[in-house]
């Protein structure tokens, strides 16, 4: 390398110059790591149900039995947006999140008589059937769709 061909140093060493060394590219560009993986279109993007089964987007997935608490209300969140309450052999599909301030129903207390959800946030209580609030800070319904059968109605009414 001669001396004119030298853009500078970093930490001792002599860096080229564009155009000077064994880099195709231009000074200044950084390439990206070669083990970089690509991302799938969302043409061909799988979207993950359960445990070794996958439904392509656009298709409606069906639902495996959840799992059980003691008191046998089962509770799964199936994707950022959703919530499958199981209570009494009856499936409700509900928005994950709380209308109020956003709390995660995931960790509400379920009531299996009353077929109600509580918000762990700020208390707000609603009915599983109709989405009516009950209780707590006003702040309107909650979307609920009651399931028949195992697939799942999506997008959520």
């Amino acid at each position: 390398m001669t001396a004119g061909a030298v853009a500078g140093r970093v930490n001792g060493e002599a860096v080229p110059a564009a155009g000077t060394g064994s880099s195709p590219q231009p000074a200044g560009t950084v390439r990206p790591p070669e083990t970089a993986e690509t991302v799938p279109s969302p043409e061909t993007a799988e979207v993950a149900v359960a445990p070794g089964a996958a439904a392509a987007v656009g298709e409606v997935p069906s639902v495996e039995p959840l799992p059980r608490r003691q008191d046998g209300v089962s509770v799964r969140q199936l994707n950022g947006d959703l919530l499958l309450v199981e209570v009494r052999g009856q499936r409700f599909l509900t928005q994950a999140e709380c209308p109020h301030r956003k709390g995660r129903l995931l960790f509400g207390y379920v009531n299996d008589r009353k077929l109600r959800i509580t918000c762990p946030l700020h208390h707000s209580t609603f009915e599983l059937t109709t989405g009516d609030q009950v209780s707590g800070p006003v702040c309107g319904s909650l979307k609920v769709t009651p399931l028949t059968g195992d697939a799942l109605p999506y997008p959520l009414s």
